[in-house]
């Protein structure tokens, strides 16, 4: 069954882990596996004897991990909001019109080469004319540069109405609660 599931002993032969409430004797009743993938990352397994709890038969095990988290690079990708589009698509025509596409499509192999030029031309192209960014790790991939407008514009009539907090009748107030309202909704 180890074999089948690739389980290894943790603790070296002949550790004690029980202690018999009776007879007070040391025994090796239970194992401790771990799979290979999991035993490459364990620094130390070693029982403590001199921690063991009273009233109870078993010895505390103490296993000790390796675990350093990775950093995680993320790639730069394309950043469309800030593409010239005129100029993608003057590299795209350039590209497309390399393309042979005078003949009729006769069979699949042939259909599938020709989507596979398509494809690599478009791809090609993101590549070259639209520009590369590498994203914060505090972006936030739903705010937008209107939202950031909206959000200005409230602040100013909320500005506006903290100006004249000492009249209640005026319109700035009425303003600021609507955008506000507006906003929430």
């Amino acid at each position: 069954m180890m074999a089948n599931y690739d389980l290894h002993m943790l603790l070296p032969k002949n550790i004690p882990i029980l202690c018999a409430m009776a007879t007070g004797n040391f025994t090796c009743p239970d194992n401790i596996l771990a799979s290979s993938s999991l035993r490459e990352h364990i620094l130390e397994c070693k029982t403590i004897p001199e921690e063991h709890p009273p009233q109870s038969d078993h010895i505390p095990i103490i296993t000790t991990l390796e675990m350093s988290p990775g950093r995680q690079e993320e790639a730069p990708k394309p950043n469309f909001k800030s593409t010239n589009w005129a100029k993608f698509q003057k590299e795209l025509t350039k590209k497309l019109d390399s393309i042979d596409a005078q003949h009729d499509i006769l069979n699949e192999s042939e259909f599938y080469r020709r989507l596979n030029t398509l494809t690599l031309a478009i791809t090609d192209t993101i590549e070259s004319a639209i520009p590369k960014n590498r994203p914060s790790p505090f972006t936030k991939q739903w705010w937008s540069k209107e939202l950031s407008q909206k959000q200005m514009e409230v602040q100013k009539l909320g500005r506006s109405s903290y100006a004249q907090r000492g009249k209640p009748d005026e319109p700035a107030h009425r303003a600021y609660k609507q955008q506000e309202t507006h906003i929430g909704s």
